[in-house]
C-alpha cells in the first residue's frame, strides 16, 4: 500500500496490481473487490504449466526497445472508464472474464486454449486506447507475422516487453531467426524468463 501510494505521489499513475504480482512468487490470478483498501485473493496455477512451456520455447519474453510511460496510457483509459465511454467498459469487463478463464485453462494444462486467451487479451488490450499498440510495436508485430500463435505486450502495453507464443519448438525458432536477424532497434532483444518462486526478493551489498 504505501508503495502504491508513492507511485500515486510521484505522478506514475500505476494500480496495486504490480506490487502484489512482484511480491507474491509463481504464477496466479489475483483479484480484489473495489475501495480504497485492496485486498487480494490470490488464487494460484501450476507453474509447471509454465515451466515446460519456456523450457520448450513455446513462451518467450522479448524487449522491444520501444520506452514508453505506462501513466500516459494509464491516464486516457481511466479519463474513458470515468466518462462510462461503453467501449472501454466493456473491454475492461472483457480482461476480467478473460484472466478467470486464463487461470482455468492453466489448471487444466490446456495449451491451445490458454493461447487463445492470450490472443483475446492483446485483442482486449487494444480497444482501451489507441496508445496500447504504437506504430512501433505494430512494426515488430508485422515483422514476425506466421510465426508465432499469440501475443500481448506487458502492463499498459505502448512498449517496453512483449510476451509471444508459439506453438512448437520448431515455430519458437522461426521467431527467434526472424527478429535476431532483422532486429528493430538496437535496444531490442530477447531475455531470458523463469516463473518466480520466491517474489521480490530485496539484498543490500
Amino acid at each position: 500500500r504505501r508503495v502504491s501510494a508513492l507511485e500515486q505521489m510521484l505522478g506514475s499513475g500505476g494500480g496495486w496490481q504490480d506490487q502484489y504480482g512482484g511480491l507474491m512468487p509463481g504464477a496466479k490470478l489475483i483479484e480484489t473487490k473495489p475501495g480504497l483498501s485492496q485486498d487480494a485473493v490470490v488464487r494460484r496455477a501450476s507453474s509447471e504449466f509454465f515451466d515446460d512451456a519456456i523450457r520448450d520455447g513455446r513462451i518467450l519474453l522479448y524487449y522491444t526497445g520501444v520506452t514508453r510511460v505506462a501513466h500516459d496510457v494509464l491516464g486516457e483509459i481511466v479519463c474513458n472508464m470515468f466518462l462510462n465511454r461503453a467501449e472501454v467498459l466493456t473491454a475492461l469487463k472483457g480482461i476480467a472474464d478473460n484472466g478467470a478463464q486464463a487461470l482455468e485453462t492453466a489448471q487444466r494444462g490446456d495449451w491451445d486454449g490458454f493461447v487463445k486467451i492470450i490472443r483475446r487479451s492483446w485483442e482486449l488490450n487494444q480497444k482501451l486506447d489507441s496508445g496500447v499498440n504504437p506504430p512501433a510495436v505494430q512494426e515488430i508485430i508485422g515483422q514476425i507475422e506466421g510465426s508465432y500463435a499469440a501475443l500481448k505486450l506487458a502492463g499498459a502495453g505502448g512498449g517496453g516487453y512483449m510476451i509471444l507464443f508459439t506453438d512448437s519448438h520448431e515455430q519458437s525458432m522461426e521467431l527467434k531467426k526472424r527478429l535476431n536477424e532483422n532486429t528493430p532497434n538496437k535496444n531490442a532483444r530477447f531475455v531470458d524468463l523463469e516463473v518466480s518462486k520466491t517474489g521480490l526478493q530485496i539484498s543490500r551489498s
